[in-house]
């Protein structure tokens, strides 16, 4: 014969044990940073990554020799742009 209170005592606790470990997950899901967070920081920081080397590309091949002498002219003071009256 078997102890029928006996396992039904065992089945209760087991039932008891996993309420207590999903309550537990659930909670620590709550404060658990999500994959999708960290994976768009990366793509951020490959984003600028690829902009920075492009820009450098663009530097050194001249493309921005344009945008350099802007940036001189606006520091230039205004007597060095005047022509020199004859």
């Amino acid at each position: 014969m078997q102890n029928w209170p006996a396992m039904e005592q065992q089945v209760r606790d087991r039932v008891a044990q996993a309420r207590t470990a999903a309550q537990i997950r659930a909670l620590t899901q709550k404060f658990a940073p999500t994959t999708r967070r960290r994976d768009s920081v990366g793509i951020t920081i490959l984003r600028l990554a690829h902009r920075v080397v492009a820009r450098a590309m663009q530097l050194a091949s001249g493309a921005g020799d344009d945008t350099l002498r802007v940036g001189l002219e606006r520091t230039r003071p205004p007597c060095a742009k005047r022509s020199p009256e004859v």
